[in-house]
């Protein structure tokens, strides 16, 4: 199990982002991505659930930033 949020990939940030907005909100993001990446995200959401709940939960505001910049 991840316990550590500096040890997540992107794939996984972006996984941990995209439960975190919902399914609509995801749905809007993935339009532009083509299959593979999609696959690739969905997979990432399966293996975030060996993510610790206290590094999903304090990741949020740091993975928010993290695509914002």
């Amino acid at each position: 199990m991840i316990s550590d949020y500096n040890k997540l990939s992107g794939l996984q940030k972006v996984a941990i982002l995209f439960s975190v907005l919902g399914e609509s909100l995801a749905l809007n993001l993935v339009k532009g991505l083509d299959k593979t990446e999609v696959r690739k995200i969905r997979a990432a959401m399966r293996d975030v659930e060996n993510v610790a709940f206290s590094v999903k939960k304090t990741g949020n505001g740091r993975i928010l930033f993290f695509f914002c910049q």
